[in-house]
């Protein structure tokens, strides 16, 4: 419960710094650069410190929308090579919310990332660390809905 109420500190302090971005995705232009680069960046740290709570359905936990993956969704656009590009280290527990948000963008360029990671996990990236299937379910999922994206994109 402890951890819980930690997590709610963080993650509204995580959703105040992107209170006021644009649901498009903020361009990191201008003065704002730096700024905007060291938030995302801070948004990809949180993501390695969110629990994979939810419910278990069979050997997939069920995990949804929280106050971070919610201001890492609102960065849009502008997060997503940042997200593609700390898979290269991430905890399953953290490469689990960033594929997640990665769906929640829709974001086509992460795609073959996302596909080299499922290669990833076959061969074992994560044979180390307890995991269950949740990591497999969201990259099937994100295939999917990236896969309806790019068809609506070409009518």
């Amino acid at each position: 419960m402890t951890m819980n109420v930690g997590m709610s500190v963080i993650a509204g302090a995580l959703l105040t710094l992107c209170s006021d971005c644009d649901p498009r995705g903020l361009s990191g232009e201008g003065n704002q650069g730096d700024k905007d680069h060291d938030r995302r960046a801070k948004l990809v740290e949180a993501l390695a410190d969110l629990p994979l709570s939810g419910m278990n359905v069979g050997p997939v936990r069920a995990i949804g929308a929280n106050r971070v993956t919610d201001a890492v969704v609102c960065e849009g656009a502008a997060i997503v090579p940042m997200l593609a590009s700390a898979l290269d280290r991430s905890s399953y527990g953290q490469t689990v919310w960033i594929v997640f948000c990665l769906t929640e963008l829709r974001a086509t360029p992460a795609k073959a990332r996302v596909i080299k990671l499922k290669h990833e996990e076959e061969h074992g990236r994560f044979a180390a660390e307890l995991h269950d299937f949740t990591l497999e379910f969201e990259i099937k999922n994100y295939l999917r809905v990236v896969a309806e994206a790019e068809k609506e994109r070409k009518k």
